[in-house]
């Protein structure tokens, strides 16, 4: 989007890694779009009117910003960025979106908070060639993104929010998820 790293960091609230890139001679300009965004995800009482140049189109680097915390489990900031007007189904990396990377990371909250305010659960997302909705994702981060079993219990929940609110199973879809969300899976199955 033509960026620069420091108007990326002042856009998701990274107070310390705009401290660093002016101490690095950093180019310091940031768009006003960045800075009302740095504000909302930090959760500043009022960061001001939305800008004018989001009242219409969010730019993508912008509205990735809801994938992005909802990976992370940041459920005060996906509120936050919801109620700033981001997209509900804003698209990030490999066009996913803020349910299908709640799911992958095993973020049961968050997929619930999510559904709780319209999220589709079957939205296919991801790249051309393997597409899922977001019981995909969550089947295949529960084996590949958490071999421990870390996170578990984040996997089950988020797997039963997205069945209970209406998920579908793709065939296989069993096969690529740890054992207790293969469970969930094979019940529906």
């Amino acid at each position: 989007d033509g960026l620069t790293p420091y108007s990326n960091a002042a856009r998701r609230g990274d107070e310390a890694l705009m401290a660093v890139l002016a101490e690095a001679g950093a180019d310091t300009d940031a768009d006003p779009v960045a800075l009302w965004l740095g504000a909302v995800v930090r959760g500043e009482a009022d960061p001001g009117p939305r800008p004018a140049a989001v009242r219409g189109a969010w730019r993508r680097a912008d509205a990735e910003l809801l994938p992005m915390f909802a990976s992370a489990g940041g459920d005060d900031v996906v509120e936050r960025l919801l109620a700033a007007g981001v997209p509900l189904h804003a698209r990030g990396i490999d066009e996913g979106t803020g349910l299908h990377y709640a799911g992958m990371w095993g973020r049961g909250g968050t997929v619930g908070l999510l559904l709780a305010r319209g999220a589709e659960p079957n939205l296919m997302g991801g790249p051309p060639e393997h597409p899922g909705n977001a019981l995909g994702w969550t089947a295949w981060g529960s084996r590949h993104l958490d071999p421990e079993g870390e996170r578990v219990e984040g996997y089950v929940a988020a797997a039963h929010a997205l069945i209970a609110a209406g998920a579908s199973v793709a065939p296989g879809m069993a096969d690529v998820a740890a054992d207790d969300v293969a469970v969930l899976i094979e019940e529906i199955e």
